[in-house]
């Protein structure tokens, strides 16, 4: 566990500072950045807002005490509020040397070096990965949608294996890196998969989706392209992982 205080102090009394100010600038609407964290050790696949939240971390607690804290605020006040489950973001830029480093960026940065890759667990785990364009565009529709005003998954309703998306990193970057498996991360769920259908209802679908964000991700990061020959990551990684095959006809 990992300062479980300073995680309360940023994460739930830093959200009360920012309703309270948005309350006393007369903001219409507030969009909270939540977490499929709050599912934690929930097995149900997908995931689906109505779940009852299991949080198996500090982190998720404090995610699920901000989704309570908008949905008072929006009671009591004429503040609209909105609490988005992000699930496994990524994209360009994400910094790999961060103390809160994304997998994904880790996988790449250390591919191009050469350098081993760790994977905690046996691999096996899998993650609902959605690309950061495609979160910013669910914002921004939840924003400008003036109903929405309650919990939604953001997420494309299918997943994949880490050790999939490593050997699929390795083989993009041309690596020799070795994987190296470790001890499973305390707090750690073992699969994770967003139902999206109650955020699609309402008209929203994500325009770019996890094969041109994964493209683009390392299309930034490399210093060049994949080769055109090669077939779309999504596919490759869709075909070896028997969860996908579970999960992706059930969004």
């Amino acid at each position: 566990m990992i300062q479980p205080v300073q995680c309360v102090k940023l994460n739930v009394n830093g959200l009360l500072n920012v309703l309270e100010a948005a309350t006393s600038a007369q903001v219409k609407k507030l969009i909270f950045a939540s977490s499929a964290a709050v599912y934690g050790s929930n097995t149900e696949l997908p995931s689906i807002e109505t779940m009852r939240p299991e949080p198996q971390s500090p982190y998720a607690v404090t995610k699920l005490d901000g989704e309570y804290y908008c949905a008072i605020w929006q009671r009591q006040t004429a503040l609209q509020t909105a609490c988005l489950r992000f699930f496994n973001v990524f994209g360009p830029r994400q910094d790999p040397n961060s103390s809160y480093a994304a997998a994904l960026p880790v996988f790449i940065r250390n591919a191009r070096n050469g350098a081993p890759i760790p994977i905690y667990s046996d691999g096996e785990q899998t993650r609902d990965f959605v690309y950061v364009k495609d979160v910013v565009d669910s914002m921004a529709h939840v924003c400008q949608t003036e109903s929405l005003v309650e919990t939604y998954n953001i997420g494309y309703g299918c997943s994949v294996s880490i050790q999939r998306l490593v050997e699929t990193i390795l083989d993009a970057t041309h690596s020799r890196s070795q994987i190296e498996f470790g001890p499973p991360r305390v707090g750690d769920v073992r699969h994770s998969c967003a139902c999206v259908d109650k955020l699609w209802a309402t008209g929203w679908q994500p325009p770019y989706g996890f094969e041109a964000g994964l493209d683009a991700t390392l299309g930034a990061t490399l210093e060049r392209g994949l080769d055109a020959s090669q077939q779309p990551i999504f596919w490759r990684l869709c075909r070896h992982s028997s969860v996908v095959d579970s999960i992706v006809g059930n969004k």
